[in-house]
Order: C-alpha cells, then sequence, then structure tokens
C-alpha cells in the first residue's frame, strides 16, 4: 500500500484520521494503524518489525541504567544488533556473491548464498532505531520507557518506510503529549497533496519513459535519447521522493507532529557539497553526526579528512542499495566532494554562475546513471551512448517516440519546479499586490480573492491527482526498495 493508491486515500487515510479524533488512546491508534500499514505490504516481517522494536526498547534500557564502562558495551551491542538486521536482510546475499567470485576466480568452490526478501524501508527504521539508541548513550535523548511510545516513533506510517529519518528527541514531546488544530489538518492536507501532485502528475508520466528508454539496447540507443531518459530519471527521483516526503510530512501534520524538511531544491545548487545540504537532508545529517563527525570529520590531517569523506559516501552508496552501480555512485560523490576540497570550489566561484550551475548537474547527472542502471556494466554502456553513441536511424528506438504530449508536459513542469524560483516569484507577486490593495484600502477584497484562489488551484490539483490515481497508472516509491 503506497500513498499514492487508491486504497491508502480512500479506505485507509479517512479511517485512520476518523479513528484517531475520536479515540481518546491517539498513541494506540496510530500505532495500530501504523502496524497494520507495514503488514498490508509485508505480512511475514511485522514479526522482523517488532523484533527490532522491542531489542532497542531494552537496550535502550540498558544503556540508561549501567556504569559508563557497561554503557559502551551496550552501545556496541546495540549498533552490532541493528547493523547484524541490516546486513543480513540486505547485504548477505550481495557480500557473499561478491566473495564466491573470488573465490570462483581462485579455483575454490562456492559458498551457500542465502537470498532473502528485502523488507521494506528497512534501513529507514533500523536508522531510526539506531539514532534512538546513540542518542540515549550520549545523553541527547532521553530513555522511553514506554514500550509503545517507542514502538510509535520507530513505526510511524507516514515516515516508516522512505523518511524523512526523524530522530527521537525531535519528537519525542509530542509523542507523550500533543493537540491538532483545524489549521495543522489545512496545513498538512495542503502540504500532502503536494506531495501526492509530484509523485502522480510529474514522476509517474516520466517512470515509463525512463523505464522505456533504460530498456534499449546500448547499441541502439542514440545520444539525444539516452540524454533525455538520463534527464527525466533526475527529475523522476526528486519528485518521486521529494514528493513522498511532503506526503509523510504532511501525514505528521495532520496527526500533531512536525517533521524536518527533506529536500531544499537541490537542482539550484552550485557545488556537490550544497547540494547534499539540500537533497535528503535528513540522511546527510545522520551520516554527518552519527559517522564523519565520529570519524574525526575534517578536524584532522587532510589525508585522514579525505578518507573519512570516502568512507562516508562509500556507505552512503551502499546504504541505497546492495550492488556495485550504487557504490560507484556513492563513490563518485565522495570523490567530487574531494575535489571541490582541493581547489575546485574555489576555481569554481571565479565564474559564471550559470558554470557553476552546469558542473553540478552534469556530475549529478552522470552518477544518476549508475543509480538507475540494472547493473555497473549497463550503466557504462549507457554513458558510453550519451557521450559517444551514433545517431540512430528512425524506428522503433527515435527520440520522438517517446516525446508524448503527456511526458513533455511533466517534464516542462518537472523543469519548471525543480528550482524555487518559481514559487518565489509567486509569494513576491502576491505579497506586492496584497501592500499595493492595503494601500489602496483594497484589502478587505485582495485577501478573499487570493484565499477563494488558493483553494480553487488545491481543490483542481487534487482532483487531478484522484483522476491519475484512479486509473491506476501510480507507481511504487522508488525509495521503498532502500
Amino acid at each position: 500500500m503506497v500513498f499514492s493508491s487508491p486504497t491508502f486515500l480512500f479506505f485507509f487515510l479517512p479511517l485512520a484520521l476518523i479513528l484517531y479524533v475520536i479515540s481518546p488512546w491517539k498513541n494506540m491508534v496510530l500505532l495500530a494503524a501504523s502496524l497494520m500499514f507495514y503488514a498490508w505490504g509485508e505480512p511475514v516481517y511485522i514479526i522482523l518489525m517488532l523484533t527490532v522494536i522491542t531489542g532497542n526498547y531494552l537496550l535502550g534500557l540498558a544503556l540508561h541504567g549501567s556504569d559508563p564502562a557497561r554503557r559502551r558495551r551496550w552501545l556496541v551491542v546495540a549498533v552490532a544488533f541493528n547493523l547484524g538486521v541490516l546486513f543480513y536482510f540486505k547485504y548477505i546475499e550481495f557480500f557473499l556473491d561478491s566473495i564466491n567470485a573470488v573465490l570462483g576466480w581462485a579455483g575454490l568452490g562456492a559458498l551457500p548464498v542465502p537470498t532473502p526478501q528485502l523488507p521494506l524501508g528497512i534501513s529507514f527504521f533500523i536508522f531510526q532505531s539506531m539514532t534512538y539508541v546513540v542518542d540515549v548513550y550520549r545523553g541527547h535523548a532521553r530513555v522511553e520507557r514506554s514500550l509503545t511510545n517507542l514502538a510509535l516513533y520507530i513505526s510511524m506510517f507516514p515516515q516508516l518506510v522512505a523518511g524523512p529519518i526523524v530522530r527521537f528527541r525531535e519528537i519525542a514531546q509530542r509523542i507523550h503529549e500533543r493537540s491538532v488544530s483545524l489549521r495543522d489538518v489545512s496545513v498538512g492536507s495542503e502540504r500532502f497533496v503536494i506531495g501526492l501532485a509530484k509523485k502522480v502528475l510529474i514522476a509517474d508520466p516520466l517512470a515509463n519513459t525512463v523505464d522505456a528508454i533504460f530498456r534499449i539496447p546500448g547499441a541502439e540507443l542514440s545520444p539525444a535519447t539516452a540524454w533525455f531518459g538520463a534527464v527525466c530519471f533526475g527529475l523522476q527521483i526528486y519528485y518521486d521522493f521529494s514528493g513522498y516526503s511532503d506526503m509523510g510530512i504532511g501525514l505528521g501534520r495532520m496527526f500533531g507532529f512536525r517533521f524536518p524538511e527533506n529536500f531544499k531544491h537541490p537542482y539550484e545548487s552550485t557545488t556537490l557539497r550544497e547540494f547534499w545540504r539540500r537533497w535528503h537532508m535528513t540522511l546527510s545529517r545522520w551520516f554527518r553526526d552519527y559517522l564523519y563527525i565520529p570519524l574525526g570529520g575534517n578536524k584532522g590531517t587532510p589525508g585522514r579528512t579525505y578518507l573519512n569523506l570516502t568512507i562516508v559516501f562509500l556507505l552512503t552508496g551502499l546504504w541505497h542499495g546492495a550492488s556495485w552501480n550504487f557504490i560507484v555512485w556513492g563513490l563518485l560523490h565522495g570523490m567530487f566532494m574531494m575535489f571541490e576540497r582541493l581547489g575546485l570550489e574555489t576555481a569554481l566561484r571565479r565564474t559564471h554562475v550559470i558554470v557553476q550551475h552546469l558542473y553540478l548537474l552534469l556530475v549529478v547527472q552522470i552518477s544518476w546513471v549508475f543509480f538507475r542502471a540494472q547493473d555497473l556494466g549497463h550503466g557504462i554502456t549507457y554513458l558510453r551512448a550519451m557521450f559517444a553513441g551514433t545517431v540512430s536511424p528512425a524506428g522503433i528506438y527515435a527520440l520522438d517516440n517517446y516525446l508524448t504530449n503527456y511526458v513533455l508536459l511533466a517534464f516542462a513542469a518537472g523543469l519548471l519546479f525543480s528550482s524555487g524560483w518559481a514559487p518565489r516569484y509567486c509569494a513576491r507577486r502576491v505579497f506586492f499586490s496584497c501592500r499595493a490593495s492595503q494601500r489602496a484600502g483594497r484589502a478587505a477584497v485582495m485577501v478573499p480573492a487570493l484565499a477563494a484562489f488558493k483553494a480553487i488551484l488545491f481543490f483542481s490539483v487534487l482532483f487531478l491527482c484522484l483522476v491519475n490515481v484512479s486509473a491506476e497508472s501510480h507507481k511504487a516509491f522508488i525509495y521503498f526498495r532502500f
């Protein structure tokens, strides 16, 4: 069940909101809804979810009640427990396949390879669980003595399977006591619809084109088609993931929670360092606070700093998926982060801002190819087509075959709203119009007119989204598999 599915929109969400409003046991209702949401898609792995919750609850209590020496040992146990679960379900097959490749090269027998199914959103709820125990150890968060409350934090359905990654201390107070006003519901609903529109009106139409282009044999792929497919994927993953984050933040607001922002127009960036301050911001801060800084950050020698960056981006790539594609994707980002520290950023600052944007977009776009490709060989073949391909003759793989009106509209909207320029321009126009109306004594007319226009726009977008959802053309979120 996904946020853009008819089951969620027309059944699960209305029922959960109604029960939440009328029930005096709001945490229990929200916890039951969250576990049901997860069990709907992963009925077997709900046992894994409950095991992770119970394990981290007991480990948190052990950390809190121990002397410093024992607390360090309990922290090691807690981290090993969480990473062990993540490693087995997400990485064991990749790890043993890689070992077997080396053994085969050496003429030795292969090891048996288990193939566990990847539970939905395991990286997200494992990282949140580790955040809780590490913060309890550091004294940044109070230990939670209620198993129900901790279970709600780890399993809360608005951000369960694809983030944003929420730290326990950010919402602990609201788990214990919160209220929901009509403004919360209004603002949350508006944010949810914005995310839904990103997903079903932009990301999904582009996804069909991306899937089709990335299936084209390398020998038949022209540079124009390859570039169009790559740019479409860059827009698809942004609107898919930021759309989910918007929906999660909006849903959280409806239930009285304030989740952290996860995106801030990342394609406006001029350097890769700025990009990671705007893209998947909660993950970037997680790696900074729980890995990069503990490794020493940039406080040591330049060589140590570059090693820390390499480790962080290697693990960032692995976090996204157990394959060499994601490792290459992460290392590419780490390599250019090092280049920027070595002087590239300083050199870029001396150029025109357009050159800076083009640099960032080129690096990110090349790296997205490995993120989307079926395997490492496919990624290399695709890049070769982008930069050294031959113009293919007219036929079933010609670019014109993928330029439907619907795709072009989604592509244009994606380009326009990937920058914050359009919202900022509209906000300025509204502000100056209101100021002018106020000076002319027409504020009593202007403000209701703007409110009416906003309401019409909101329900028009919602209607378009529901039409697309009812046609069952929605796709699963990209980050569900992470």
